[in-house]
């Protein structure tokens, strides 16, 4: 029985500086690996060569993880994953791995994370390989309670998760050397803001219409009883019920919009992530010192592919991001005229109700009533908006660095 990962001594080896490279077969068999890589893990070059990924798996690792991993790799996905490792002499070092597949090579690249995530995430697999040896988990079951324990630790969805940890890490891996940080990440940081944003008070939104669906019945009640059925309050009444019902399918059909949004900002900040450590472990390469010329030769080559591949995925990332902003903007608008129509209400019933004869108490509580409802919705609305200027600001930047790299690379 192994100890919990959580309480595991970790190696001095393994350095912030550090990025670790692996490229094997499609079966996790090694066919290449950087200096670091067999430094930090203490084996020769003739111990890995050839040799199962495995090797370095610590034996506290939950089954369920790699079969998550191996699911979306052989998907053609790539994957974030934190992982503990073993060194030959059995010293522990966790890495935050990013999993990519070329054609029908396995490309792994892994820094030091430093993050709180590496606590909670260690904890968490803990637990899940304990529960894989007193519930008998197959590792399909396993990987289907890991990703359910990331979602109920707020984290939404195992791809949200991994695009989070992955900029979280990113993040102070620059700080803490001191690099300065990709903008394009920072955008769509800024937009994953925003549209958490937006959600909140679409979900505000939607209470207070609900709470005030009542007020058009109301309308009627006391048009019936001050001017009979057909009145101008009655058709008041009916105009606004059916504005009300508009906006409130439009507001539905913004929620998806933004919703969906969501799973695309994650992907494309993961893309982006993943530019940044490919860009910086082929310039480790580079530098690497008495590896055999023909090796490094495939293995550069493999990495020149790979940023080409991701590049091309990002920007196909970042389009999509774009587009889904842009129909967001769209729908603000046409949600917003919608609102002065609905504003319009509260005016024309107050001018009948100065024309009305008889006891106006209760259509005075209506209007009033009309009238915070009114505040309520051009307050949000206004939030709303401003959420989505902040979406199309950090979109502009995004498509501006885009636009950077392409010419870049054409030069």
């Amino acid at each position: 029985m192994t100890h919990p990962l959580s309480s595991m001594p970790e190696t001095d080896a393994f350095a912030v500086a550090d990025l670790l490279y692996s490229r094997t077969d499609l079966r996790g068999v090694i066919k290449s690996t950087n200096a670091a890589f067999r430094r930090v893990s203490e084996f020769e070059w003739e111990g890995l060569l050839n040799a199962p990924h495995r090797v370095v798996r610590h034996p506290g690792m939950p089954k369920g993880a790699f079969h998550l991993m191996w699911a979306h790799l052989l998907a053609g996905e790539p994957i974030g994953l934190y992982v503990v490792n073993q060194t030959q002499s059995k010293m522990a070092y966790t890495v935050f791995a990013v999993a990519m597949r070329l054609g029908d090579e396995l490309i792994s690249v892994r820094l030091k994370p430093t993050t709180p995530f590496v606590a909670q995430v260690k904890q968490l697999y803990d637990a899940l390989a304990a529960r894989e040896v007193a519930e008998d988990l197959t590792p399909e079951a396993s990987a289907t309670i890991l990703q359910d324990e990331i979602a109920r630790i707020g984290r939404g969805s195992y791809r949200s998760f991994m695009a989070d940890a992955l900029e979280q890490e990113l993040s102070e891996w620059n700080r803490r050397r001191s690099v300065t940080p990709l903008r394009d990440i920072g955008a769509l940081s800024a937009i994953d803001r925003a549209i958490g944003g937006v959600s909140d008070v679409v979900s505000q939104l939607d209470d207070l219409l609900r709470n005030s669906d009542q007020i058009p019945y109301n309308m009627r009640l006391q048009a019936s009883r001050l001017e009979g059925r057909g009145g101008p309050i009655s058709v008041i009444s009916s105009n606004h019920q059916a504005m009300t019902m508009g906006f409130t399918q439009s507001l539905d059909q913004f929620f998806d919009t933004a919703k969906k949004g969501v799973g695309l900002i994650k992907h494309a900040k993961f893309l982006c992530g993943t530019s940044e450590l490919l860009r910086s472990v082929s310039a480790h390469l580079s530098q690497e010192q008495g590896m055999d010329p023909a090796l490094l030769s495939e293995d550069l080559d493999a990495m020149g592919q790979l940023q080409v591949q991701n590049a091309g995925n990002t920007e196909q990332a970042v389009r999509d991001v774009a587009h889904r902003a842009e129909l967001l903007d769209r729908a603000c608008r046409d949600m917003r005229r919608m609102v002065l129509g609905i504003e319009m209400t509260r005016t024309m019933c107050n001018i009948e109700r100065v024309n009305a004869h008889g006891d106006t108490t209760a259509l005075d509580g209506i209007v009033s009533r009309l009238g915070q409802t009114e505040v309520k919705l051009t307050q949000m609305m206004t939030e709303i908006g401003s959420s989505v200027d902040q979406m199309k600001q950090g979109v502009d930047t995004l498509m501006t660095g885009q636009q950077r790299q392409r010419q870049g690379a054409l030069i």
